[in-house]
C-alpha cells in the first residue's frame, strides 16, 4: 500500500509525522526540480536516507578518515559482482576495514544532511510505501540488518533539530506532535492526531484535501 501526494499542499514536516505517528515501515520518496531524495522508516523511526547530489556513503566515510581510497574501490568492485548487492558500508564492515561504529556515524550525517535538504524545497510530490526500508532488501548477513535497523533516528527530534539548522526565515512550520511514548499505532484508514479520514478514502486536514491513498 502506498501513500502520495504534493508539497504544495503538504508540508514536509507532515509527512514525517504522519509516517512517525503510524509507526510504519518503508520507504518515503520525494521528487522536486529533477531531484530525488529517499527515506527509509522502521517503525515510524528513520534509519537511512540519501538525496539527488548529496555525498554518498562511501564518499562521507571517506572524508571521515574512516576507509582509504583503496579500502573504497575495492568495495564498489566487490559490490559490482555480488548477483544481489549489498550495502557499500555492510561490504566494508565485512572485509574489516571499517568498524561498525564509524559506519553508524556516517549514516546519521548522511540522514541528517539529506532532511536539511529537503525541508528546503517548497513544491514536489511524495510517495510512502509501506513494505521493506529502502536499503534492507539485501543486507548481506543477519548482523548487517540489525545495524541497518538499529540506528533508529528519532523522527520528531530529527525534525526539531533540522528545523533549528535552517534560517529562521525559512518559513518552515512543525506541526505539534505528542510524545512518542503517547502515539498510538494507526492504520492508513485511521484517524490521527489532526488527519480526518472521509468516505471517498481522502485524507484531509483543517477541511482541505490533501493526501489520496
Amino acid at each position: 500500500m502506498s501513500l502520495s501526494g504534493n508539497l504544495q499542499d503538504v508540508t514536509v514536516a507532515d509527512v514525517f509525522q504522519f509516517v512517525h505517528l503510524g509507526r510504519s515501515s518503508g520507504t518515503l520518496r520525494l521528487e522536486n526540480a529533477g531531484k530525488v531524495a529517499e527515506i527509509g522508516f522502521h517503525d515510524g523511526e528513520i534509519i537511512n536516507a540519501g538525496c539527488t547530489g548529496q555525498p554518498r556513503i562511501g564518499e562521507l566515510l571517506l572524508a571521515r578518515g574512516a576507509i582509504t581510497q583503496e579500502d573504497l574501490d575495492q568495495a564498489i568492485l566487490r559490490k559490482q559482482r555480488l548477483r544481489h548487492p549489498v550495502p557499500l558500508g555492510e561490504l566494508l564492515v565485512a572485509d574489516g576495514v571499517l568498524d561498525p561504529e564509524e559506519l553508524r556515524r556516517a549514516v546519521v550525517k548522511q540522514i541528517k544532511d539529506t532532511i536539511v535538504r529537503i525541508f528546503r524545497w517548497r513544491g514536489g510530490t511524495f510517495e510512502f510505501r509501506r513494505g521493506t526500508p529502502r536499503g534492507c532488501e539485501n543486507p548481506g548477513s543477519a548482523e548487517a540488518r540489525a545495524r541497518l535497523l538499529e540506528v533508529k533516528i528519532n523522527t520528531e527530534r530529527l525534525l526539531l533539530e533540522a528545523a533549528q539548522l535552517l534560517d529562521e526565515g525559512s518559513g518552515i512550520e512543525l506541526p505539534m506532535a505528542e510524545p512518542a511514548k503517547a502515539a498510538q499505532p494507526v492504520q492508513w484508514e485511521a484517524e490521527s492526531g489532526e488527519w480526518d479520514v472521509v468516505a471517498d478514502g481522502i485524507l484531509r486536514r483543517a477541511g482541505h484535501s490533501i493526501l489520496s491513498q
